[in-house]
């Protein structure tokens, strides 16, 4: 017998009646902010309190609530700003091959490979290198 088996389940628990956490903590900061401005400014300019509070609710009831592309908008706009700030990635592709190819031979002298050691001709280290180069015995 087979059953569907739901993957990438993402449950975040209700501490405050149907709110997470993070909800209650996007709504309940700024709602202090809102109040500290409703006690300095409501009662002698009404408009000087309302105007910045609807905007600080607006940003943060949809902090709390909107989703975009089935992710929460505080994620969305942590990977937005993650997507800004890091660097591309650009894949390098090999060049097409030309399809004429001039080549010009010179001749080179054959110069003598030295080695960083000045070793004698007829050294025996010089014969082990030798034969480790030419794996003889």
């Amino acid at each position: 017998m087979r059953f569907n088996v739901p993957q990438f389940i993402e449950y975040e628990t209700k501490l405050i009646g149907p709110l997470t956490l993070r909800q209650a903590l996007f709504i309940i900061i700024p709602g202090g902010f809102c109040f500290l401005l409703y006690l300095a400014y409501a009662k002698t300019n009404f408009a000087l309190f309302f105007f910045p509070s609807l905007i600080i609710m607006g940003v943060s009831l949809s902090m709390a609530f909107l989703k975009v592309a089935g992710q929460s908008l505080p994620a969305f706009l942590l990977n937005l700003l993650k997507f800004i700030v890091n660097p591309k990635t650009y894949v390098w592709r090999k060049p097409a091959q030309p399809i004429m190819r001039l080549v010009f031979k010179t001749e080179k002298k054959e110069e003598k490979e030295e080695s960083p050691l000045k070793i004698p001709e007829g050294s025996r280290l010089k014969r082990i290198r030798i034969q480790i180069e030419t794996k003889t015995k």
